[in-house]
């Protein structure tokens, strides 16, 4: 019997899975090309300045147990001694106020930062060590920096923090003395200035209230710098963090990746080297940890990832899937077992149908392939993990029943559904396979709703998960096809209810995120997919 299938169906697992492979490696190939970017201009080979964290991981600052192993810091500093000739930190704590005995070890200057907050006793330790430290290491400190984004974050009013640094200032003499924060915050508090050796700001184009895309980021750098030059005549100006994100979420024409990283970094580099502005770039190696509070994109600045692994260099093109080769092959292999998979429950299914099913099975390779890695890397909240996960779950399955449905629906029946939730209709259409496939289709409008409904209210650090939905968006909307017309189908109470939120969503994310982020479209597009059922219920449309 095994043999009379294998005899049988290989050829046409063969062929369709040859056809899924150049599919596969076809998208793969121009996802992962290779795209030109300027080079970086600089008079030497290092840069200036670099953000560094030694956490990994679940490793966080909030973690009072934490301590930094002494031979990470070292090798931390060995490998950013031969980019940067310098690094910033942001506390004493935890062991990082070893990062200034391992930066003379490699020839590193510091910008020793203290971290203030709400807490008048935990802000006196912390300057308290800040000064222990920066004194025991005086020789490689090229600055204090007494606070991080305070004002920002409404922790201390500027006249509480300016009598810090005055403390500070006294306490440690000659060594300059500054505070760090997003340009707006030092143009509403200029009398900060007084009390300050130089001025440190913010300048993240990503991260404007109106952001900014990467082809116009520079400019909007020198549009701030001259705001800020002019407001504090005479103060030397440091950006104190600058940068682009290499993953996450768009924001209206701002997207993260690798080719837009290189792109910023290289010309942020070449622009502030050109103009002698000294510069620190955020940051070295991404952490983790950054994504609890900024979603996805914030565990994502660095130039190095988590690996110690250079992300790309300052010259020459840039890939943002340079592994596209391997996610090409695993692709490939998942197709080639969902098509054995459909083809084993129906050894005489045409070739037609086999070969028509090749495409969808390289999507879906393609699908677990980035969502995988987008889960590793993904803001780990309830909504976002909960949908995130189902939607994940539901793709192979999607699949699955996808594929046994139009191969053999007797094969597969589900539970029953109470007609309330599932429509009638849809039953008398299906009635073998309609309640499995209206509760994933149900799962999967839940899971999508819940993404939708966190974009609306808490949209900032929350990402498009376009590749965990966009197969089930596929499938069920196919599944509309009946005949070469949308399906008359009537949803029940509940479907209904899902489908208009789901559209009603869309239609609020477009007006919020605007046409330009392309992340955002192709996620409304699946919600309006998912809502399709509603939307063309009892109104059969001829298939284009």
């Amino acid at each position: 019997m095994i043999g009379i299938f294998l005899r049988d169906a290989t050829p046409r697992i063969l062929v369709s899975a040859l056809l899924a492979a150049v599919i596969a490696s076809l998208g793969w190939s121009y996802a992962g090309r290779e795209q030109d970017v300027p080079d970086a201009i600089t008079k030497s080979a290092k840069m200036h300045c670099a953000s560094y964290a030694p956490f990994i991981g679940s490793e966080n600052p909030g973690d009072a147990n934490f301590r930094a192993p002494p031979e990470r810091i070292d090798q931390d500093m060995a490998l950013l001694a031969k980019s940067f000739e310098c690094v910033r930190t942001y506390s004493p704590d935890q062991g990082i106020d070893q990062v200034l005995p391992a930066a003379r070890k490699y020839g590193l200057k510091v910008f020793m930062g203290a971290w203030i907050g709400r807490d008048p006793i935990g802000n006196a330790k912390e300057i308290d060590r800040t000064i222990a430290a920066v004194l025991a290491n005086a020789d490689v400190v090229a600055g204090v920096i007494v606070g991080n984004e305070v004002l920002l974050r409404g922790e201390l009013p500027a006249d509480k923090l300016k009598g810090l640094i005055l403390q500070v200032k006294q306490a440690v003499g000659p060594i300059p003395v500054t505070y760090a924060d997003v340009w707006e915050f030092w143009l509403a508090n200029k009398t900060l200035a007084d009390a300050v050796d130089f001025v440190t700001v913010h300048i993240l184009p990503y991260w404007e209230n109106e952001p900014t895309p990467v082809m116009d980021a520079i400019d909007h750098v020198q549009t701030v710098l001259g705001q800020v030059t002019s407001t504090f005549p005479g103060k030397h100006i440091l950006i104190g963090e600058t940068g682009w994100p290499s993953r996450g979420r768009m924001r209206e024409g701002a997207e993260p990746s690798l080719v837009a990283q290189a792109t910023y970094n290289r010309a942020i580099i070449t622009y502030t080297e050109a103009h002698d502005i000294e510069t620190n770039l955020v940051e070295a190696f991404d952490q983790p940890w950054k994504r609890k509070d900024e979603g996805t994109v914030g565990g994502n600045w660095g130039i190095y990832d988590t690996t110690r692994h250079l992300k790309q260099e300052l010259t020459g093109p840039v890939s943002n899937y340079p592994a596209w080769r391997i996610q090409a092959a695993l692709s490939s292999v998942i197709a080639l077992l969902l098509l054995g998979l459909a083809i084993g429950l129906r050894p005489k299914a045409s070739w037609l149908l086999v070969l028509a099913l090749a495409p969808f099975c390289a999507l879906a390779g393609a699908t677990l392939i980035i969502c995988g890695q987008d889960l590793l890397g993904a803001r780990l909240t309830i909504p976002d993990t909960g949908g995130g996960i189902l939607g994940v779950s539901l793709i192979l399955g999607t699949a699955i029943c996808f594929g046994l449905h139009w191969f053999d629906p007797s094969t597969v029946r589900g539970p029953t559904l109470p007609d309330h939730i599932l429509s009638r209709n849809f039953r008398e259409i299906r009635p073998d396979i309609a309640d499995l496939l209206g509760l994933m289709r149900i799962l999967t409008q839940i899971g999508a709703l819940s993404i939708a409904l966190g974009q609306i209210f808490d949209p900032r650090y929350r990402d498009f998960p376009v590749g965990v939905y966009v197969l089930p968006a596929l499938a069920f909307a196919a599944e509309g096809l009946r005949r070469q017309r949308w399906a008359r189908i009537a949803a029940g109470p509940i479907e209904k209810f899902l489908c208009w939120a789901l559209i009603g969503c869309a239609g609020i994310i477009l007006i919020r995120e605007g046409i330009e982020n392309i992340h955002a479209i192709a996620f409304i597009n699946i919600l309006v997919l998912l809502g399709l059922r509603v939307a063309t219920a009892g109104k059969p449309v001829p298939v284009i």
